[in-house]
């Protein structure tokens, strides 16, 4: 797999991210326009998966690609999962609330479909340089 090609991958949607992010928070996006998180989230899942697969990728890992992309996937949701309690510690959510399942499993939801763009990316990325 080419490292530049996923490195800059990864930066781009990083970048993007921060952009959003940055954007969100004053125009208070998080807040007002309900699907925004949704989207924060697909491409969180995303940044996460290329991250994986570019570390694996520095160690020349001669996992299959099965594993990879369970391992990849897996990756994903524990970071996802951190990232919710990390709202719970800060107080962004609060578990008493009624939407808070919902919202918490769209929000793994979204970081899983990324996720799977991002293995699809690696996979495509992998074949040209077979």
């Amino acid at each position: 797999m080419q490292k530049s090609t996923l490195f800059r991958a990864m930066f781009w949607v990083l970048f993007v991210v921060g952009v959003l992010n940055a954007i969100a928070y004053k125009l208070y996006l998080f807040w007002t326009v309900i699907w925004f998180d949704m989207v924060m989230h697909f491409l969180g899942g995303l940044f996460v998966v290329l991250f994986f697969f570019w570390t694996l990728s520095l160690f020349k890992s001669k996992l299959s690609y099965i594993e990879k992309l369970l391992l990849g996937a897996v990756f994903t949701i524990l970071v996802g999962l951190v990232w919710e309690y990390f709202e719970l510690i800060i107080g962004a959510t609060d578990l008493a609330s009624p939407e808070y399942w919902g919202d918490t499993g769209m929000d793994i939801v979204m970081d899983t479909l990324g996720a799977v763009l991002g293995i699809v990316f690696v996979h495509n990325i992998e074949k040209k340089n077979v």
